[in-house]
């Protein structure tokens, strides 16, 4: 948590002011997450301090939303693309992304519980997580950005980026780069001055897929995401079947003071 908060305020966030009278100040809370590697170790844990985006309201604390991702069919063009031609794959992941983003309006937020100081607030400077807005003030810092590499938006898919013998592919906070090897390091190199990143190096894991590639072929595989779903219902040594209950089973409705099963813990299982 102190990390996130000196994080916050060398980005510039927030700027201490005094509670306005007239305004709406937005609640914020911790998210703890933990990321994990290919083989489903923890790389490293981490404390967010988002916005309670629920309390914003269209029109007044917001205008646009929009969040944009890649497509999944463009992530396997850019894949085939570099077996095919032998390019080198890259992945960043852009630490606290959203930071980036300035703002776009008048948006107060409360500070931390524990670092707080009597009748003060955060005026926004920069986007913060959570808020609504963030993930497309974030993709128009980050596209900018890459404009300058000479990298311009692909006309069928806003989170491509290209150029000659250059591909950058754009997954919310994760950057993936392809084309001749050369060319690649010369981005990222020259991306350092412009982001704080992990270089995970040679792409391996990738919305949620672990990826193998090799001069001849790419290979794609959920063992982790599987593994984990399995530890979490604690279904780690159950014998695999190709259908869920037996063909033709007769189903009867259940009467009406039949106690049911949690949905939430029903539609996590089967999901």
């Amino acid at each position: 948590m102190d990390e996130e908060i000196e994080v916050l305020r060398n980005r510039r966030v927030g700027e201490d002011v005094d509670r306005p009278k007239n305004k709406k100040v937005l609640k914020g809370r911790w998210v703890y997450k933990a990321k994990v590697k290919q083989d489903s170790t923890i790389e490293r844990r981490k404390g967010q301090y988002c916005a309670q985006e629920y309390s914003q309201k269209p029109r007044e604390d917001f205008d646009d939303i929009y969040g944009l991702v890649a497509q999944l069919e463009s992530l396997e063009i850019l894949r085939s693309l570099s077996v095919k031609r032998n390019y080198l794959m890259r992945q960043l992941d852009v630490k606290s992304a959203f930071l980036y983003g300035e703002i776009d309006g008048e948006t107060y937020l409360e500070i931390p519980d524990g670092y707080r100081k009597p009748g003060k607030v955060w005026k926004l400077q920069k986007a913060i997580y959570c808020l609504k807005q963030s993930p497309r003030l974030w993709y128009f810092y980050l596209t900018e950005t890459l404009k300058e590499f000479n990298l311009t938006v692909f006309d069928l898919d806003s989170c491509i980026l290209i150029s000659k013998d250059l591909y950058c592919c754009v997954y919310v906070d994760d950057i993936l780069i392809t084309g001749k090897p050369n060319l690649v390091n010369q981005c990222i190199e020259k991306l350092q001055s412009c982001f704080k990143y992990t270089d995970s190096g040679e792409t391996s894991l990738l919305v949620g897929m672990q990826i193998e590639k090799t001069s001849e072929y790419i290979k794609l595989y959920q063992e982790c995401y599987i593994t984990q779903i399995l530890e979490q219902f604690g279904m780690t040594d159950c014998n695999p079947v190709k259908t869920p209950i037996k063909a033709q089973t007769p189903l009867q409705q259940a009467p009406d003071d039949d106690q049911l099963c949690d949905q939430k813990l029903y539609q996590s299982v089967i999901g």
